[in-house]
């Protein structure tokens, strides 16, 4: 008897052993990093780029408003494929930050958001966006601070069913792609009235999921009818305007 519950027990351990193994290279190992976006990540004329605990784009000129963006990426993506993003944001004024997260998962750190903009107590407005499951993180960190959030932006994403910022005076714009096929672009629209009235919705003809940054493709997601190119342009000029109407 005391044999088989020894042996019942190392199964048990071996199975939590491989569990965790498995989990952690999972994590461990986040979705490739593209070239484009490696570019991005280099100092210029217009923006110093700091990567410490978190990936700082900070302008050489800065908006007569001062303004910054949070950005809290998707799960197993790493940081820097959002670079791209951050780097056309920042050039036009305004700071930019991608977080760092533990694993690249978002749901590890959701606070992150306060230390950031603690560290920055001259900003006088915060845009805070995330991409897939990192939007919805985002969206939680809001509705737990909405002090602290001027703006949310979700790519690909939508708020979890226990957060609800309906009554708050946060604006929120959603963009997402048409062929996105990893968020269920059916939950965008069921999600809407967990946000408030005058939400923005941006939809990209032809986009995707994995579009959102620059990190190759996604198992499980819809062929894009556009370039990343054309998907960057999209989302930065609606960025942008969102931001300038703060």
């Amino acid at each position: 008897m005391k044999k088989t519950v020894r042996n019942i027990s190392f199964t048990l351990i071996g199975i939590v052993v491989v569990f965790l193994v498995g989990f952690y290279l999972w994590a461990v190992i986040p979705y490739y990093v593209m070239d484009e976006a490696v570019q991005k990540m280099k100092t210029n004329e217009l923006v110093t780029v700091n990567n410490d605990d978190n990936i700082y784009f900070e302008p050489e000129d800065y908006n007569d408003e001062l303004k910054g963006l949070i950005i809290y990426p998707g799960t197993r993506v790493d940081s820097e494929a959002y670079a791209p993003l951050a780097m056309d944001i920042a050039k036009e004024g305004n700071l930019v930050v991608i977080a760092h997260m533990p694993l690249d998962l978002s749901v590890l750190d959701i606070d992150r958001a306060g230390e950031i903009i603690n560290k920055y107590p001259e900003i006088e407005k915060w845009v805070i966006s995330g991409h897939s499951m990192g939007g919805a993180m985002a969206a939680f960190f809001s509705d737990k601070n909405r002090d602290l959030i001027d703006g949310l932006v979700f790519f690909g994403s939508y708020p979890s069913k226990d957060t609800n910022i309906s009554d708050s005076d946060i604006k929120v714009m959603s963009i997402y792609g048409e062929n996105d096929l990893v968020s269920d672009i059916e939950e965008v629209g069921e999600k809407k009235s967990n946000l408030p009235e005058n939400t923005e919705y941006v939809m990209i003809e032809g986009g995707n999921h994995a579009m959102f940054g620059w990190y190759g493709e996604q198992k499980g997601d819809g062929e894009a009818e556009i370039t990343y190119e054309e998907q960057h342009e999209i989302i930065v000029k609606s960025l942008l305007k969102f931001i300038g109407k703060l």
